[in-house]
């Protein structure tokens, strides 16, 4: 890693790839498909379960789905097909939708894993120093201290 370390400017992939330099089995061009593809397959599955629960979510709140409909057709027009990324700045009630969604329905409901650094007791269980956790993110929404405790779609977040 001291090799990377001091070409800071080195990206994800050129650090992916410097991992492999030893391995015979597989060349660096097929090791980049490889990677790249896993990569883009990820994002889409995680993308994919947002927007059908957004969809969802929607279909079962008529009021709220009227609502972007208007803003969409106010700061996109009815004519275009597509919504640009420069449009997305203007579409404050549909981002707020996909936090609310977010919020509900988590794509990765499990947290990456964090060391416990001190030992401490969480609701009557002794953690110790070194203890490897994984935090079930969507228990987080009806925990009145680490968030909202309703578990339906709420249009007052919006």
């Amino acid at each position: 890693m001291a090799e990377n370390e001091a070409n800071s400017e080195e990206d994800f992939m050129g650090v992916m790839l410097s991992k492999f330099r030893s391995v015979e089995e597989h060349d660096a061009n097929t090791i980049n498909k490889a990677t790249s593809l896993t990569l883009v397959l990820a994002a889409e599955d995680t993308t994919s379960i947002t927007m059908t629960w957004a969809l969802a979510l929607l279909l079962n709140n008529c009021d709220t789905l009227n609502k972007v409909q208007q803003e969409l057709d106010i700061h996109v027009g009815k004519d275009k097909l597509l919504i640009s990324e420069s449009d997305t700045k203007n579409l404050v009630y549909l981002q707020s939708i996909i936090k609310e969604t977010l919020r509900l329905y988590s794509p990765a409901p499990l947290s990456v894993t964090h060391e416990a650094i001190e030992d401490y007791t969480v609701h009557g269980y002794d953690v110790l120093v070194g203890t490897w956790l994984i935090f079930n993110l969507t228990r987080f929404i009806v925990i009145p201290a680490y968030g909202q405790t309703h578990l339906s779609f709420n249009q007052k977040n919006l």
